[in-house]
């Protein structure tokens, strides 16, 4: 319902109660949708790499991979360089 929202009704902002969008009378899960809505503006950008597969015959899929921070890379190689300089001093 969010994403329906903001492909399709974000002209009049990100409200369900407002614009185009019409649903049954589910209030809970209205409100959940409300709440991803109202959320976004807290987010951070980056975080969640989003694809959109559309298909003419079949229901499009929208995934939302987590981008990897660069920090876990550096603290991998940290941890490579610590392991290989304890090595050497077991040698030495």
């Amino acid at each position: 319902i969010a994403l329906w929202e903001i492909i399709h009704d974000s002209d009049t902002g990100f409200d369900l109660t407002s614009g185009g969008f019409r649903m049954s009378e589910n209030a809970a899960v209205q409100a959940q949708a409300q709440t991803y809505l109202d959320g976004l503006g807290a987010g951070t950008e980056g975080q969640y790499k989003f694809t959109f597969l559309e298909s003419e015959r079949h229901q499009d899929v929208v995934t939302a991979t987590p981008v990897p921070l660069p920090a876990t890379g550096l603290l991998f190689a940290f941890g490579l360089a610590g392991m290989a300089a304890m090595g050497r001093r077991k040698r030495g």
